[in-house]
């Protein structure tokens, strides 16, 4: 199965130089996007995450969602994108629902374990 790390690779292999993001003045080409996306990817690794945990994600829209969006599926993980016009009832219904990590942004990916997540939603 294909997934869009795999297109992003096709993609970055045929135009490295092409722009992957347009976000306000901030251009980001394949290449570079694809690097931020591997770098996602061996930091949720790092953190000791297993291919196939869920990560949870809350960001307005911009390229640190993306980058998100693409590198975790990227690592073998499983998203959880949050929507950051739920009501906090809502939200904790979602991570609750077995999230391994949840990420937030927009100033990058501040990760923290499920069960320091989960002790703060109590």
């Amino acid at each position: 199965m294909q997934t869009i790390a795999d297109t992003l690779r096709r993609i970055t292999e045929a135009a490295p130089g092409r722009f992957a993001v347009i976000a306000g003045d901030r251009r980001i080409g394949h290449a570079e996007f694809g690097e931020r996306c591997g770098r996602i990817a061996g930091a949720l690794r790092g953190l000791g995450l297993s291919r196939g945990d869920r990560v949870a994600i809350l960001a307005a829209n911009g390229h640190e969602y993306l980058e998100c969006y693409v590198g975790a599926p990227a690592g073998g993980f499983v998203i959880v994108p949050l929507n950051t016009r739920h009501a906090a009832p809502e939200l904790e219904y979602a991570v609750r629902l077995g999230c391994t990590l949840a990420a937030d942004g927009p100033s990058g990916v501040h990760a923290r374990g499920w069960r320091r997540a989960r002790r703060d939603l109590r």
